[in-house]
């Protein structure tokens, strides 16, 4: 069975800034205002927040692949941001050449190089 673990890009207030934080658990009930941040990222109403799911894959280090994660084989061609097609019903690899399952995609020479939020600049590159 899938591990299910969860990860957020939310606002630090102690920071002063936006950075990852990995959920050791989810909170639904009032459990001070920390959880009330992650409710307002689940439900959408902190647009600047993302909650993103573990796909159950880790990379050639054993590093864990969460959605919104960047990969790449090397090529530069095959960097790809892993997201969730609810029409396949599968994590998928996006990118410029098309879309890939990530169970399939991942292979001996894939990794994860950064993420959406942190690294944006690793789908220009």
């Amino acid at each position: 069975m899938r591990e299910i673990k969860f990860r957020a890009w939310a606002f630090s207030g102690g920071l002063g800034r936006y950075e990852m934080f990995d959920m050791e658990e989810l909170c639904f009930v009032d459990c001070g205002s920390y959880s009330a941040k992650l409710l307002n990222i689940v439900d959408g109403t902190d647009k600047e927040s993302r909650l993103m799911q573990y796909t159950g894959l880790q990379d050639k280090n054993g590093v864990d692949i969460y959605e919104c994660d960047i990969i790449s084989d090397g090529d530069p061609d095959a960097v790809g941001v892993v997201s969730f097609s609810e029409s396949e019903g599968a994590w998928i690899v996006e990118c410029e050449s098309g879309s890939f399952f990530l169970y399939e995609a991942i292979g001996k020479k894939d990794c994860v190089i950064g993420n959406l939020y942190e690294n944006p600049e690793l789908l220009n590159a």
